[in-house]
């Protein structure tokens, strides 16, 4: 799978505000305040076993939500995520096929309104329940998990600026070094804790900096075999750190392994859906 592939399948929301952002809500038309329950269209077929390149993103023009080649897991944990998809193993239980069998789903909103990020999680909900009988239920476990921490010497990230003007708002790549750059412009600590649980490490990671507000920084690093789902096992370091001392150099934070309560989501039932 390309960068571009493994970029767009975790992060794409919106497609004309740069070429990635963090999966940030929409701002809404306040002229039209009636809230978004469902969606008006809804189409969902097999994809062609040609397609290859998994994507999901809602389009600016007309918020009408496309999902190619996605499996079923893969929508639960867009549907149920904040600020990203859930980490893979926040999802359990399920069918055999449902992170298997791959799916095209175009979705349209009612009326005129662009719904936030959040409304288009709350259809995708109802949209699984009628289309791929979708119930779940929500449990606490004991994991092990990821702590963002402050460093030792504090942070060391901009805060954001309400008037800043930049090229795009959220989490998107940035550098040219070979490894990893990311490039965060209005992110919240949330939002990075997010990001690295969904995309980098597939695993728990929580926020416990403390750090209100939002923040502009960029990341370089070379990820090792134990990010990006071992994509980079063989890679040789290069000039970019680890992880973890790109956390600490770059940004004053580190993360922190321990053990804690993490709430799953447990897929009581699925079905196939039928071809429309």
């Amino acid at each position: 799978m390309t960068k571009w592939s493994q970029w767009r399948f975790s992060l794409v929301f919106t497609v004309l505000a740069g070429m990635l952002t963090a999966i940030h809500g929409q701002p809404s038309n306040d002229r039209e305040a009636a809230t978004v329950a469902s969606y008006e269209v809804a189409s969902v077929k097999p994809s062609s076993p040609q397609e290859v390149r998994a994507v999901i993103m809602v389009r600016r023009d007309d918020s009408r939500l496309t999902a190619k080649s996605i499996t079923l897991k893969f929508l639960i944990q867009f549907a149920y995520g904040h600020e990203q998809a859930l980490a893979p193993n926040l999802v359990v239980g399920g069918p055999a096929w449902y992170d298997k069998a791959r799916f095209d789903i175009e979705a349209k909103p009612e009326g005129r309104r662009i719904p936030s990020m959040e409304e288009h999680r709350q259809m995708l909900r109802a949209l699984l329940a009628d289309r791929f009988k979708v119930s779940v239920h929500t449990e606490s476990r004991q994991m092990t998990l990821l702590a963002l921490v402050d460093d030792k010497g504090g942070p060391k990230i901009k805060p954001h600026k309400a008037d800043d003007v930049g090229e795009h708002r959220g989490i998107g790549p940035g550098g040219t070094k070979g490894g990893q750059q990311v490039s965060c412009r209005d992110v919240s600590m949330d939002a990075l804790a997010s990001f690295l649980e969904s995309t980098v490490f597939k695993s728990p990671v929580r926020n416990k900096t403390g750090l209100p507000g939002t923040f502009d920084f960029d990341l370089s690093w070379m990820p090792d075999e134990t990010q990006f789902g071992g994509r980079y096992k063989s890679a040789s370091p290069g000039e970019l750190p680890d992880l973890g001392t790109a956390l600490r150099e770059q940004l004053g934070l580190q993360l922190r392994s321990e053990k804690g309560p993490v709430d799953v989501i447990v897929v009581d039932h699925a079905e196939q859906p039928s071809e429309n």
